[in-house]
């Protein structure tokens, strides 16, 4: 969301500046926990079981557990989270509740990614496809199946997809000319079959501009 935010504002800069400290946050605080997670491999299947084998078999995977927590992560920052009409709809009402309250009431932040803030949808989906369709899973079925790894082979076959996807991403974000990307972003949300209207959106999204047609509108930021 912030990324859409600089470019809508026409600030190139600070939509670079916005995706060199998100991924510098998330690195830390991803290898932050992984270290956590890799050091107490040895006791967290204590936790949940005293059996011996559980917590063996717990111990073996709790180095692909950081492993996903890491890319998991770093895809929650250069893909993003869905933004969607029920989202628009609640934004409107807290942003109405909060007029009239004189600030008592804080607006939500809902979470968008980089591809999603720059307007990369399209991009997205086919970095998705191609990352765990094409490699993905056949990796898992392998190693699950061919290889007999059983659960440790399909969650490195998710770790596979999931590696090439942020490593595509990445690539996009690197080679991005942001200069270029200053007011190219869209959000398209489909409200074909959202029962409410939006009426009043100058004042809802006071600095966000609507394009409706019968299908869905397009939020320029």
């Amino acid at each position: 969301m912030r990324v859409s935010n600089e470019l809508g504002a026409g600030n190139p800069d600070g939509a670079r500046l916005v995706v060199v400290v998100s991924l510098s946050i998330i690195i830390c605080t991803a290898v932050l926990v992984s270290a956590t997670l890799l050091s107490l491999r040895h006791f967290i299947g204590i936790a949940f079981s005293n059996e011996e084998e559980v917590v063996n078999y717990v111990t073996r995977m709790v180095p692909l557990l950081s492993i996903s927590v890491l890319i998991d992560n770093l895809q929650g920052v250069l893909s993003g989270t869905n933004f969607c009409p029920s989202q628009i709809i609640i934004y409107c009402q807290l942003h109405h509740v909060n007029n009239r309250t004189k600030g008592l009431v804080k607006k939500p932040f809902f979470p968008s990614g980089i591809s999603r803030g720059c307007g990369w949808q399209h991009l997205g989906a086919y970095v998705n496809l191609g990352a765990f369709y094409l490699i993905g899973i056949p990796v898992a079925l392998v190693l699950g199946f061919a290889f007999h790894l059983g659960g440790a082979g399909f969650w490195i076959g998710m770790i596979a997809g999931g590696a090439t996807q942020v490593t595509l991403l990445s690539v996009i974000t690197a080679m991005t000319n942001w200069g270029k990307m200053v007011g190219s972003p869209f959000l398209f949300v489909d409200l074909a079959s959202s029962p409410y209207h939006f009426t009043d959106t100058d004042n809802c999204f006071p600095s966000l501009k609507f394009h409706f047609n019968s299908h869905c509108f397009s939020l320029i930021t």
